[in-house]
């Protein structure tokens, strides 16, 4: 694997390994073809062995001296040692019939002349006993001769013997040797089959692990779109807060010139009842002032309505927040003729238990938006503190994202490097059978080293203890990514409760202001 994507980045790798079907299959048929390399290689060291073996047989069977060429050039007409011994044997045989033939024949010849001499007394006897003489003496010299020759040839039979032991002892030394050899063969031939099956198993949990690479990969992209949904919600949320303070303040400046217009008018009506000082109990005007507090539009409005009803009916007016409670009730019972002389009458003078009901409303009123004022300033407040605290927190996560990246890109330029190692170090290991000793010549045992079969890959297991890191890394990461979620949807539940609960005090002081100023105007009247 590493040597068909070293000239690609780790990125490209693993975007290749799990998009690239081809890639996949690739990988496969090169894993096959080098287990079936690896197999031919144990194939060839075996027959390589076994030649060196049948070559050192031969040696032994022919001898150091004799060129293994020269005898295939001769077509079959040399005669190996057990040839050559057992022709030498006959021969010797065939030395010793005629020895014994040339014994026979000269104690025969021997008789023949006694008898000859005993019974033919001829003249010529001189000569024929000298020519007797010359031929035992010539029979005495080739027996002496057929006597060294035996003994040599005796002798010859005996190291011949004793080669014919030596070989055969040889042999069965080799035997032996062939029998190791053969039983080291099969255990190595089980040895691969389980490295086979070990390499199979490696492989489906490659595949496994490629399938957990790909679901963490699509948590990832998930995770980081929740991410980007948070952020802009907080974004969305810190413009909205900017643009409540902003329209808080802008309430609290209109309150603020409210009361000061409503101080006004106050001071005006008590210097205009100090001058006119005119009697104003026929008539009355029932004023009211309604403050509607809208939590969506943050805004109050005040109006007055003035209705005419029947005799003995009540003129009342109120002033509801949005949360449904009644704020001020005020009330003023008039006829209509009461009504029409009031109104004819309202330009020489006010009624000064008017004036001091209006001045009880402001007060409330006055008291009410500084209770609101008060409070939407600690909300102000506890906005931009969150809204420094949310800044910090993004400037920490981005801090982080960084280190995170960094870690991330060194840990791939470290996989890249070792699956490089890995393949480098792969190549060299496949040449270390070419220094294994020979076969000694005076017949000790050479054992076959076990562990050259189990020479699998190396690439393979590191590029699976790599992938296992990084999928811990992910893992963790992940882990963090969902704590530092959960902590902040744990913050924004927190921050809503303490506004609810905060909107919830103004509400109930603002009531409690609205209904202590109801109370000292039923008390009054």
């Amino acid at each position: 694997m590493p040597r068909v994507t070293k000239d690609l980045s780790p990125k490209t790798k693993d975007g290749l390994l799990s998009d690239n079907p081809e890639v996949k299959a690739l990988q496969e048929k090169l894993c096959a073809t080098n287990l079936k390399l690896v197999e031919s290689r144990n194939q060839i060291q075996s027959v390589k062995q076994e030649l060196k073996m049948a070559h050192k047989v031969l040696t032994n069977e022919v001898g150091d001296e004799i060129n293994l060429q020269h005898l295939l050039s001769n077509g079959g007409h040399w005669r190996g040692r057990a040839e050559q011994i057992q022709v030498l044997q006959k021969k010797v045989r065939e030395l010793e019939n005629q020895l014994r033939q040339n014994i026979q024949k000269g104690q025969s010849s021997e008789q023949s002349t006694e008898e000859a001499t005993v019974s033919w007394h001829l003249p010529g006897q001189d000569k024929n006993v000298a020519h007797i003489r010359a031929m035992e003496k010539e029979r005495k010299g080739a027996l002496e001769k057929m006597t060294s020759d035996h003994g040599v040839l005796q002798k010859d039979h005996e190291e011949l013997k004793q080669r014919l032991d030596g070989s055969k002892a040889r042999n069965k030394v080799l035997a032996v040797e062939v029998k190791t050899l053969k039983s080291q063969i099969a255990t190595l031939l089980e040895k691969g089959k389980h490295d086979d099956e070990l390499v199979g198993v490696l492989l489906k949990q490659q595949r496994q692990l490629h399938e957990v690479l790909d679901h963490l990969s699509q948590q990832e992209m998930k995770s980081k779109v929740t991410e980007q949904s948070l952020s802009q919600q907080l974004n969305s949320e810190a413009q909205t807060h900017s643009s409540l303070i902003v329209q808080l303040r802008q309430m609290v400046s209109e309150r603020e010139a409210k009361v000061k217009e409503l101080e006004e008018e106050v001071k005006q009506l008590v210097q205009k009842e100090q001058q006119q000082k005119m009697p104003t109990s026929e008539a009355q005007y029932p004023s009211n002032l309604t403050h509607v507090d809208s939590f969506g539009e943050h805004s109050l409005h005040r109006t007055s309505t003035v209705e005419d009803e029947t005799a003995g009916s009540l003129l009342s007016a109120r002033s509801v927040s949005a949360m449904g409670h009644i704020l001020v009730e005020s009330s003023a019972a008039q006829s209509p003729s009461t009504l029409a002389t009031g109104r004819n009458s309202s330009m020489n003078g006010i009624d000064v238990n008017t004036l001091q009901l209006q001045c009880t409303q402001y007060k409330s009123l006055y008291q009410a938006v500084e209770v609101e004022r008060d409070k939407l300033l600690e909300l102000v407040s506890l906005q931009q503190k969150r809204v420094e605290g949310s800044s910090e927190k993004l400037l920490e996560a981005e801090r982080k994202l960084q280190e995170v990246r960094r870690r991330s890109a060194i840990l791939e330029q470290q996989l890249g490097k070792a699956k490089l190692d890995a393949g480098k170090s792969h190549d060299p290991s496949k040449h270390n059978n070419k220094n294994k000793p020979n076969l000694s010549s005076s017949g000790g045992r050479q054992s076959l080293n076990p562990s050259s079969s189990r020479d699998l890959p190396p690439a393979m297991a590191v590029s699976s203890d790599a992938q296992l890191e990084e999928l811990n890394t992910r893992l963790t990461i992940q882990m963090d990514e969902n704590g530092a979620l959960k902590t902040a949807l744990q913050s924004t539940l927190k921050a809503k409760q303490e506004d609810l609960a905060l909107y919830q005090d103004m509400v109930s002081q603002v009531k409690q202001i609205f209904l202590q100023a109801i109370r000292q105007h039923k008390d009054k009247h």
